[in-house]
């Protein structure tokens, strides 16, 4: 996979950046990939990162304080920026060993890690499931998933900090243009006013929707030990062998000095530990 993409919404995220690229370039894209970066047009600052291209997105005001609305937005950014399949991640992720997919087509993307706002398969959607489930005109039959760290079999929610894209069709385009067109809707502004969970994991709620309404059919798992959260190792109904992990996502993993790194992965994190300070710090 040749292209690959993140958001750096600010510039504390500077060093998970020069990280992600670095792991990126090395065990993903290879010497003639491209890892961007996408940072927010109205952003004070310019990465100067070696080894990554830096596009900007517009960010409209009255969405910069919708959670993670910017993050759905710089995707659509970097989707409309290549021709080809491409791999988009969060900021705070890290490869250690190559990746390697074997899907000619559709797209591979795991499902949340928990439950959090998710639906329990069988029971009655969520007002917000509901309204987002309508929007797409999706029935409440869809084949279930699991999450992949407390193993509950839910309604297909799906984690967007890890998402290959082998065969392009706007995903993060008409989830954009979907999440705008809800943020309108005076029933999901109700229901956002009442449940601030609920605002803060819109954004994937809708991604999962267009997701399924995209890729019927077609969606994979990621390969076993690919974006693997570290931040939720000591809660994995089936946890992982460090050593076997190929990527991670650590969040506040790191700020706990007793955490383990596999040996061979020492060299690569440590000179950035102490200045990986998950989204929460700031």
């Amino acid at each position: 996979m040749k292209n690959a993409g993140f958001l750096i919404g600010h510039s504390h995220f500077l060093p998970h950046a020069a990280l992600a690229s670095q792991t990126l370039s090395q065990h993903v894209t290879g010497a003639e990939g491209t890892v961007t970066a996408v940072v927010p047009a109205h952003a004070d600052f310019v990465p100067d990162i070696p080894g990554i291209q830096t596009i900007q997105v517009e960010i409209p005001k009255e969405y910069r304080t919708v959670p993670f609305a910017d993050k759905m937005m710089a995707a659509a950014a970097l989707e409309s920026s290549v021709n080809d399949e491409f791999l988009w991640l969060d900021v705070e992720s890290c490869f250690c060993k190559p990746l390697r997919i074997d899907y000619s087509g559709g797209i591979s993307v795991n499902p949340v890690d928990i439950r959090n706002v998710g639906i329990p398969y069988g029971q009655e959607l969520s007002p917000l499931w509901k309204e987002v489930a309508a929007h797409f005109h999706l029935p409440e039959t869809i084949p279930p998933v699991q999450t992949t760290v407390s193993g509950e079999t839910i309604y297909p929610y799906y984690n967007v900090g890890m998402v290959a894209v082998h065969e392009p069709r706007d995903l993060f385009a008409q989830t954009v243009d979907a999440l705008k067109d809800l943020l309108a809707s005076k029933a999901i502004q109700g229901i956002l006013q009442e449940s601030p969970r609920s605002r803060i994991f819109i954004h994937q709620v809708v991604f999962s929707c267009c997701l399924q309404n995209l890729y019927t059919g077609a969606i994979h798992p990621l390969p076993d030990g690919v974006n693997y959260p570290m931040h939720l190792h000591g809660e994995h109904h089936r946890p992982h062998a460090l050593s076997d992990l190929i990527s991670i996502r650590y969040e506040e993993y790191f700020q706990d000095p007793d955490n383990p790194i596999p040996p061979e992965w020492r060299s690569v994190i440590e000179p950035f530990r102490s200045q990986l300070k998950p989204l929460w710090y700031y």
